[in-house]
């Protein structure tokens, strides 16, 4: 029996990957904690193996060669794998996972950050939490920076990630005390064009949600003010500056300034934002499907009895979805 792939080792395909990936030997030897010289070693035990380079060493960055993106492809596929297998074990018994790095949107630290480091220390021994905002998040996960985002919108464009939807929250008008009653949608689009729009950064995933839904509104106001931060856009129309729209979960995260404020349901053509657990496929193992119930435990017991009294129409919009079977 031919047993010549027992020469290739786990290790030297994953510092390849990492090389293909950083496009430098110097900065794959950083990733995967070794010297240069024993990501050069790694490499030529691979070429000596396959019997033909697999980098293009004359490219900037340094490049696969014709057979180095099939060792490529096929590592991944391996590492990939080893990383499932190693998941399932731990987890299938028992196990803690000794640290995790998640991102969580930033509208979500208050209220959300302590029940789901109550719910999950069952699965995690420690975790690295990083709040910010949805674009930087992915980024990060993309990068492989964080293990495991609770985000916002669901990420259909990106390859390799596997997603367990929690929420659809309904977008909401904030308007200043004594507004008059906007519940006419011909109200509503006088009231908007007349009055500042107090809106989101474009930057920010929930800015460009917001404004796709009022262009097919064909709705366009007059804006001074963007912000990155949703207390900011609430503090704005607290200090009678304008209108806005937002999530429910930012308004409950803005409470301090709702003295001022009052919250309308949106009377437009109905829109929400998605949560969403998201994590790299298939490297964690059960673990971003279990998570994904924590945090729907805590959006039906933390969340929506402060919805219930704040915005009580509110708790008949919000969609949670199913459980994950186990």
């Amino acid at each position: 029996m031919e047993r010549a792939f027992l020469n290739l080792h786990l290790r030297e395909l994953a510092i390849f990957a990492a090389i293909c990936e950083r496009g430098s030997l110097s900065l794959a030897a950083r990733d995967v904690g070794i010297t240069p010289s024993g990501v050069s070693h790694a490499l030529t035990q691979l070429e000596r193996h396959f019997g033909a380079p697999l980098l293009d060493r004359s490219r900037r960055p340094t490049m696969p060669t014709m057979l180095g993106s099939i060792v490529r492809r096929h590592a991944e596929l391996m590492i990939t794998q080893a990383k499932v297998l190693d998941a399932d074990v731990r987890l299938g018994f028992g196990a803690l996972l000794p640290s995790i790095r998640i991102g969580l949107i930033d509208s979500l630290a208050i209220h959300f950050l302590p029940h789901f480091i109550r719910g999950a220390k069952q699965q995690i021994r420690a975790f690295s939490i990083s709040t910010d905002f949805n674009n930087g998040l992915r980024a990060r996960l993309l990068d492989r920076s964080l293990d495991l985002l609770v985000a916002a919108g669901r990420f259909d464009d990106a390859a390799g990630l596997e997603r367990h939807d929690v929420m659809d929250e309904p977008i909401v008008l904030l308007v200043p005390k004594g507004a008059p009653d906007l519940s006419d949608l011909a109200a509503f689009k006088t009231y908007a064009m007349q009055n500042t729009f107090v809106r989101n950064s474009l930057s920010s995933a929930l800015g460009r949600l917001i404004d796709r839904h009022l262009r097919r509104m064909k709705l366009e106001p007059e804006f001074a003010f963007a912000f990155d931060s949703v207390d900011s856009v609430a503090a704005m129309v607290a200090g009678g500056f304008g209108w806005a729209l937002l999530p429910a979960t930012s308004i409950a995260r803005s409470i301090s300034h709702l003295s001022a404020i009052e919250l309308r349901r949106f009377p437009g053509p109905a829109f929400s934002r998605p949560v969403s657990i998201v994590a790299r496929a298939g490297e964690l193992g059960p673990l971003p499907a279990k998570v994904a119930d924590v945090a729907r435990a805590i959006f039906r017991d933390v969340y929506l009895p402060m919805f219930r009294e704040l915005m009580p129409w509110v708790t008949q919009e919000v969609r949670l979805h199913p459980p994950t079977a186990f």
